[in-house]
């Protein structure tokens, strides 16, 4: 598979190479469910001032777009590339990403300005007709990228089982509390063994592993987008102990909570 570490460096440095040329994010979620990529340093959540304000203003509404509401809209579509309305006015383009014809994740470019002055943001380019073109294109060229090939076994199947996808919705709407694989298994209408069985074969890890690593990508981006204590982070990411959160932080992500606050200070697109 190659050193994992050295082709994330390379994937980011493609990503980082899209924000510069487009003057916007350029952000990378794994999985159909798009999930937060633990692997990238910076382009694994929206960072603009922009989605900033956004988060601040409506909370978790970022996390509800990217984990609900836009891999509906790519299985609808079919895996073709869109233009997307989020929740504060602003445009964002998606280009799936399918390897071996299964999705693997989706690349989201923006924050764009409407067209014609629709929203009162003039630190945001206008979007233009010609992208939807391009962007598919250059998205093309990450084929050769070495990082791509690290989903090929480690995906969920597109076509998710939707009582699994039911209890995937819960889980991101409840990071917070106290949620189990009981709890999600009401939701899915299915006994524990059963969820547990087929979440597994579904998801391609067990709830345990899933759980925790949608509390950390969540925690990461309160740590990026907000000023919440980091013993706040931990609780409303559902961690009740801050050493536990800590530790399962830094293996995740690879770096401690209170770092990866500090490199956010010198982050701008």
């Amino acid at each position: 598979m190659g050193n994992v570490t050295g082709d994330f460096k390379k994937f980011e440095a493609y990503l980082v190479g899209m924000e510069a040329l487009l003057g916007t994010g350029c952000v990378w979620k794994k999985t159909p469910q798009l999930l937060v990529e633990q692997r990238l340093q910076r382009c694994q959540s929206h960072r603009h001032p922009f989605c900033r304000r956004a988060k601040l203003a409506v909370f978790g509404a970022c996390l509800a777009n990217d984990t609900v509401l836009l891999p509906e809209k790519i299985r609808l579509r079919e895996g073709e590339p869109f233009l997307h309305s989020c929740h504060a006015g602003a445009l964002e383009f998606i280009v799936p990403k399918l390897r071996n014809r299964r999705l693997i994740g989706a690349f989201i470019f923006g924050p764009f300005a409407p067209p014609g002055g629709m929203l009162s943001a003039p630190e945001l380019p206008e979007w233009r007709p010609e992208l939807a073109q391009a962007l598919p294109e250059l998205v093309a060229l990450t084929d050769s990228l070495p990082a791509l090939r690290h989903y090929d076994r480690l995906v969920a199947p597109d076509n998710l089982d939707p009582r699994i996808a039911a209890a995937v919705e819960f889980m991101t709407a409840n990071l917070g509390g106290r949620l189990t694989a009981a709890a999600a298994a009401r939701r899915a209408a299915l006994s524990v063994s059963r969820f547990s069985h087929l979440f597994r074969e579904q998801m391609g890890r067990d709830f345990a592993s899933c759980r925790l690593e949608l509390r950390i990508g969540f925690a990461r981006e309160l740590l990026n987008e907000t000023d919440l204590d980091i013993s706040e982070v931990a609780a409303a990411s559902g961690f009740v102990n801050l050493s536990h959160f800590s530790a399962a932080f830094h293996r995740l992500v690879g770096c401690s909570p209170r770092e990866c606050r500090r490199r956010r200070s010198g982050i701008t697109v």
